[in-house]
């Protein structure tokens, strides 16, 4: 039972909500859609997320705002089918963390390992998730791991097949932001690894990355 230590919370309110990047008609005469095939693949394939977490009380009233998870969802089969060099080009395009973690799922080939994802299929990457320190231990990280998935398919109509992160000890740095803990020891990066076993995920050999697929999605 979520929040069972604070008997203030009577529910959770999930506030969903997605960036898509933004693009100009620059005349007229010009569709819409062929102005978004002009796009980068990093604009057309990328959307960021953020998942807000409020706790209510028995009348409905928002009380705090008690976790959040940010992240980006990548339409691989999209990049695959226009695009030759896949998942590799689309997230170097976007930032150093997104190519190092692209490398660690890619074979020598630049396809994604099928015991990770099949190549053509959708990757959400989760950058931040924090819960409030005085909501910490009922339960609310591994509920969101466990439904992240379902709650951007519920909001969006758009289903992933695999989620992957990277354990490392962050801390807050502003609203919906985090920023790597600068005297992080090793144990608590191992217990960060072991947190995210128990929620199914699996480490991406040597790299500092893990993953969980959807079962229910690959079908």
């Amino acid at each position: 039972m979520i929040f069972k230590t604070h008997l203030e919370v009577k529910a959770l309110s999930f506030e969903v909500s997605s960036a898509r990047s933004k693009f100009t008609v620059s005349s007229l005469d010009e569709s819409i859609a062929a102005m978004f095939e002009e796009l980068s693949p990093d604009e057309k394939y990328c959307t960021n997320f953020k998942v807000r977490v409020f706790a209510l009380n028995s009348a409905g009233e928002k009380v705090a705002e008690v976790a959040f998870l940010t992240g980006i969802s990548l339409d691989a089969e999209s990049a695959y089918e226009e695009e030759a060099d896949g998942i590799l080009m689309l997230c170097d395009m976007i930032s150093t963390e997104l190519c190092q973690m692209a490398e660690a799922i890619t074979d020598e080939a630049g396809n994604v390992k099928r015991t990770i994802c099949p190549p053509e299929r959708c990757i959400m990457y989760i950058h931040n998730m924090y819960v409030e320190e005085a909501y910490r231990g009922a339960g609310l990280g591994r509920y969101l791991l466990d439904n992240v998935s379902e709650l951007f398919a519920q909001a969006f109509n758009y289903a992933h097949h695999v989620c992957i992160l990277r354990p490392y000890p962050q801390v807050k740095s502003g609203d919906c932001t985090l920023e790597s803990k600068d005297d992080a020891a090793p144990g608590d990066v191992e217990r960060l690894i072991a947190f995210y076993k128990k929620a199914g995920y699996k480490l991406i050999g040597d790299s500092d990355y893990m993953y969980k697929s959807q079962a229910d999605m690959l079908s």
